[in-house]
């Protein structure tokens, strides 16, 4: 069991954008597409 943790944090204009958390089981890897699109919305 246990989870992964995904987490950025940006202070800037007021905002922080934390984390994503999921359980190991439904994802053991990301695909390198996800992670650019993912890398780009947090900008």
């Amino acid at each position: 069991g246990g989870v992964r943790v995904i987490y950025w944090v940006r202070v800037s204009e007021g905002r922080i954008v934390l984390l994503s958390v999921y359980a190991k089981a439904s994802n053991e890897a990301f695909s390198a597409t996800f992670l650019k699109e993912l890398a780009k919305r947090m900008g």
